[in-house]
């Protein structure tokens, strides 16, 4: 029986690891028409990482941290990695809306409901969090791909093609990952033939395809923040090549 089970679960961890090789298809949740106002909220206030000559971009969404943009844009010095931040957290204006509609509430050391004014929670929330989504700005911050040498692939050419295979081999799961907390990934670029398109992962485990693509993530954000060198950005994108 202990034989049988570990096989199981060697089976299930094999197919789980499987799964994360590769992006799920993104299901449209920034189109801006799926009913869901906080990613509409998200899509509006990042509109500026989907201008023109944005080349490709990944919007970052962990549980408890405001959201973010990395990607690569056209600049004066040549394609740039860039990241976006918002001036606070957008899901707190999904929290505020809660508390203001009644659907959350805070209970005082009796059970009784607290009313809004005695609400501390709310109250900070209220003093942080603007009342309009149109009231939320960006900050971005950028910095220029090093020029290749003499017969070698530009950084740029090397994110772009893994960016645009991941896209292309996009594919649903056999068994969806099911998970509270975590970082949500939303790829997406527009590719020659096929439009724009779009993949999304969920908080991947070590040694897997997508958190190879998770820390190129993190390395591109690090090197337009100037934290992270060419060299250091090289080496992300190899297991990925």
């Amino acid at each position: 029986m202990k034989i049988a089970t570990l096989l199981l679960a060697t089976a299930l961890l094999g197919c789980s690891a499987k799964a994360q090789d590769y992006l799920e298809p993104e299901r449209g949740i920034f189109a801006g028409d799926n009913g869901d106002n906080y990613y509409a909220n998200v899509r509006q206030v990042f509109a500026p990482a989907y201008q023109p000559g944005v080349i490709l971009r990944v919007v970052v969404i962990p549980s408890f941290r405001p959201e973010f943009v990395v990607g690569l844009r056209a600049g004066e010095k040549g394609v740039e990695a860039f990241v976006t931040t918002p001036s606070c957290h957008i899901w707190n204006l999904e929290l505020l809306h809660d508390y203001e509609s009644g659907h959350m509430t805070a209970l005082d050391q009796d059970g009784k409901e607290l009313p809004m004014e005695k609400n501390e929670a709310y109250q900070k929330l209220k003093q942080r969090t603007p009342g309009n989504i149109s009231e939320i700005t960006t900050h971005t911050v950028a910095k220029a791909l090093p020029e290749p040498l003499a017969e070698q692939t530009a950084l740029s050419d090397r994110v772009k093609a893994i960016w645009k295979k991941t896209l292309l081999d996009a594919r649903h799961p056999a068994e969806p990952r099911n998970g509270a907390d975590g970082v949500s990934y939303y790829f997406s670029m527009w590719i020659q033939g096929r439009g724009s398109l779009g993949g999304e992962t969920w908080s991947p485990d070590e040694h897997t395809r997508m958190r190879d693509l998770v820390t190129l993530v993190d390395q591109l954000a690090a090197y337009a923040n100037g934290k992270a060198n060419a060299r250091q950005l090289e080496a992300a994108l190899k297991p990925l090549e």
